[in-house]
């Protein structure tokens, strides 16, 4: 399982309940966070470096207490996250290594705007680049490489969901 973020905290608001499910049926997961996350710090007076050390730090034991020992930082920056060829080649190249059956991220399909939160422009970049990239993923000719195939997509943040997973014991 490959589990793509915009920022740090986005995969445990979002989806780390049936994460967590399915790592105890066996599975294993990598998380991919694109931004550093510096801009969402909630105290005055912290430079940006420190900002940035402590929210991958939260991400890194988030992580660890379900069982994801693998955290990938693309050290973007937190909220001018921009939609690219070269965004979509680090996506690829990462679905490649991984090879992951599964994938998780925001929906790039809801446009609904009804939650600042929800639809920051650095999850709505994330969304369309992730589901670009597993597309690419599998084109042997778009860039270089083994292809990969994902077999599953689960989006979180959609409008009109259409899965369900029961989290109760997670």
């Amino acid at each position: 399982i490959l589990c793509f973020a915009a920022h740090p905290d986005d995969l445990e608001y979002s989806c780390t309940g049936a994460l967590h499910r399915l790592l105890a049926e066996g599975h294993t997961a990598a998380y991919v966070i694109a931004t550093n996350g510096e801009n969402g710090f909630k105290e005055d007076g912290v430079p940006r470096e420190e900002r940035v050390r402590i929210r991958r730090e939260e991400q890194l034991v988030a992580a660890r207490a379900i069982g994801v020992e693998d955290v990938v930082f693309l050290d973007h920056r937190d909220g001018f996250l921009e939609y690219s060829a070269a965004l979509r080649r680090q996506l690829v190249d990462l679905i490649r290594a991984y090879r992951p059956e599964l994938v998780f991220s925001f929906d790039p399909a809801n446009r609904t705007f009804e939650n600042l939160h929800l639809f920051h422009r650095d999850h709505r970049v994330v969304a369309e680049a992730v589901f670009d990239a597993c597309f690419a993923a599998k084109n042997r000719f778009m860039f270089p490489g083994e292809p990969h195939r994902v077999q599953k997509l689960y989006l979180f943040g959609a409008a009109e969901p259409n899965h369900f997973e029961d989290i109760t014991a997670f």
